[in-house]
């Protein structure tokens, strides 16, 4: 097997091929894929400095349509499914809907959390499930290589 590019590995018990990054003080898991050759070429890309192809991310409402028929629609069972996809029709679609997913900050989720809070009845749970599904979307984003790190800080 040839050389691998600085910072790829493979992690026990996975399948697919990571990347350790190092910014902003931190470390960072880039998760490449599956496919060694594919693999290499976005680890060499992320080694040189490029980040995601703002057209092939696309707005955060293609996002959510991707993400309830690859995501949801595995991860969750019928009922789930439902709940996911009319919190998108009420909240994340009207709010994020025309946002680019790679603009998206820490302050607008902010701004999100407010929204709900003021313009709608909801109790703190019911705002909790929204802002849980956004998190699972903008994580799920970060998986798929639509963005380079979701708004959501991981705890």
């Amino acid at each position: 097997m040839p050389k691998l590019p600085q910072g790829m590995f493979r992690r026990k018990g996975r399948s697919g091929w990571y990347m350790r990054l190092y910014r902003a003080g931190g470390e960072r898991w880039v998760s490449l894929g599956a496919d060694y050759a594919k693999a290499c070429d976005k680890a060499r890309a992320l080694g040189a400095g490029l980040t995601v192809d703002p057209a092939r991310a696309g707005t955060v409402g293609a996002a959510c349509e991707r993400w309830l028929e690859s995501y949801i629609g595995q991860a969750r069972d019928e009922k789930g499914q439902k709940l996911a996809a009319q919190r998108v029709r009420a909240y994340l679609d009207p709010f994020f809907g025309h946002m680019l997913v790679e603009r998206v900050t820490r302050v607008d989720v902010r701004s999100f959390r407010l929204w709900l809070q003021s313009r709608f009845t909801l109790s703190a749970t019911s705002v909790w499930h929204v802002l849980s599904d956004a998190r699972c979307l903008f994580n799920w984003c970060e998986e798929a290589g639509l963005v380079e790190r979701s708004p959501f800080p991981r705890r």
